[in-house]
């Protein structure tokens, strides 16, 4: 059950760093990268569409894009939504396809990317502990299930023996209190039951 719940957890956390790694590829930076384009939604045919699934998205150079649609009627709409995206791009429309020159960054943008990557780390690791957390507390749930089953045993055939037997057949039954134990700093009277 415990092996179960390990490879569960392992199975959450791997999926969550991937989450983590592909967060962290579409972060816009100096050079061109396509994957930028999976969060950057166009409208085609009233449908909320990826702009990699409606066009060809082409890297010639590192710091240009070029986007080629597959139908021409969707060069506009794809302009306007790569344009109204937080990345800044501003596209060229040449009647065929999009050119987007990525602009170097400025010390403002890598300031705010640099926030940004921490805001996703932090969400990250808090992600993470929620899962160790939940697996902690399952692990120890399960231990108290399988111990008490034997303890509520004892209490409940003790109590059924004490029930049917004498009263002083009954006091045997029950756990004897412990002794108290004293510490060897003690004087050795208090130790012998003078006190």
């Amino acid at each position: 059950m415990v092996k179960d719940v390990l490879k569960d957890l392992e199975k959450k956390m791997k999926t969550s760093a991937e989450h983590f790694r592909k967060d962290i590829g579409m972060l816009r930076t100096g050079r061109a990268n396509i994957s930028i384009f999976e969060e950057i939604k166009v409208n085609y045919y009233g449908v909320p569409t990826p702009v990699n699934q409606v066009a060809t998205v082409k890297v010639p150079e590192p710091t240009l894009i070029v986007i080629q649609p597959y139908d021409p009627s969707m060069l506009e709409p794809l302009d306007k939504a790569i344009r109204g995206s937080d990345f800044g791009f501003n596209p060229l429309n040449d009647g065929k396809i999009l050119r987007i020159p990525i602009p170097p960054l400025d010390e403002e943008r890598r300031r705010e990317i640099a926030k940004k990557i921490g805001r996703m780390l932090e969400e990250e690791k808090t992600a993470l502990r929620n899962m160790r957390r939940e697996a902690k507390e399952f692990s120890r749930s399960s231990r108290k299930r399988k111990r008490s089953p034997r303890t509520t045993n004892f209490w409940v055939s003790n109590i059924s023996r004490s029930s049917s037997t004498t009263p002083s057949a009954r006091s045997r039954s029950w756990p004897r209190p412990r002794k108290k134990r004293f510490s060897s700093a003690e004087p050795a009277r208090q130790q012998a039951g003078f006190l």
